[in-house]
């Protein structure tokens, strides 16, 4: 059984802070691949919750409908965090991601033109975390929205390749004079 048990106090305590989590520290389009990813990982957090409430409040039977309050804020965390991660994987923010051909990963556009900018992130430093972070809320959107996982899984994947495959695109041509570790997850470049 999945369902769980919440005190009315608690479901209610909740409720009202999903309310105010949602309007606040939401995902912009101007921010770098850190603050764009971290916020969109918190927004996708609070959408799990969400989730998690309106499915237990269906299970339980609490629910007098899906208009629900849990039902009717779950909409629209999920509603936010969609346009996010779509204007993300359209190229609709500023700081988008591009290939360097150089090295064979992904790098924001700021982070190819200044090695410092985005945390070191054309340094390929953090890419684990800077990804990571749109990694999660894409799993959530995906599990929310399986169409947004038809739709966007080439770009995931690619960025997912960039910080847990075991070697990119150009990690074979080694003796070509090419050197990119196959422990892309590592911070090498910044120790």
């Amino acid at each position: 059984n999945n369902s769980m048990f919440l005190h009315p106090t608690v479901k209610s305590a909740l409720i009202e802070n999903l309310k105010q989590d949602i309007n606040i520290a939401l995902p912009t389009k101007t921010e770098n691949i850190y603050g764009f990813g971290k916020q969109s990982a918190r927004l996708a957090q609070l959408v799990h919750i969400a989730s998690r409430m309106a499915a237990n409040e269906t299970a339980s039977r609490n629910a007098t409908s899906s208009g629900s309050s849990v039902h009717s804020l779950l909409k629209q965390a999920t509603s936010r965090l969609s346009s996010a991660l779509e204007a993300f994987f359209t190229d609709g923010v500023s700081d988008k991601l591009v290939y360097d051909s150089n090295l064979g990963g992904l790098v924001t556009t700021d982070g190819l033109l200044d090695s410092g900018a985005d945390f070191g992130n054309g340094r390929y430093n953090d890419h684990h975390f800077h990804y990571g972070y749109i990694l999660y809320a894409s799993a959530i959107m995906s599990k929310m929205d399986p169409s947004f996982l038809a739709k966007y899984r080439s770009k995931i994947d690619a960025i997912h390749y960039d910080v847990a495959h075991n070697q990119n695109f150009d990690s074979r041509r080694r003796g070509e004079g090419i050197f990119f570790p196959a422990a892309r997850h590592m911070n090498w470049f910044d120790g």
